[in-house]
């Protein structure tokens, strides 16, 4: 899932930075948004890849990045911002996941 939302924000990525928005502080909020996104998830797996226990908070921040991510991206590219809202859903419950 992480490769599928890199891949969609790598097409979109121009389109956003471009985006003949008025208000260039919505773009700033989206990539900022899922770039703490991508950061916190890779951190997370970083620390379990290195023998730490899964923890339920950290999990449950990952649920309010990516929904904060859906949410900012949604006025640029809907898929990207839906595969972020999957995401989300994903750190809810992991183990209803493969």
């Amino acid at each position: 899932m992480l490769s599928e939302i890199l891949e969609s924000l790598k097409q979109s990525l121009g389109f956003i930075a471009t985006a003949k928005s008025a208000d260039k502080s919505q773009v700033d909020q989206a990539l900022r948004t899922i770039s703490n996104a991508l950061d916190e998830t890779y951190f997370y797996y970083r620390d379990i890849n290195n023998g730490y226990l899964r923890n339920k908070d950290k999990e449950n921040l990952l649920v309010k990045y990516w929904s904060a991510a859906a949410i900012a991206i949604r006025h640029f590219d809907s898929e990207l911002a839906e595969k972020c809202d999957l995401k989300s859903e994903y750190w809810v419950n992991p183990d209803n996941y493969d």
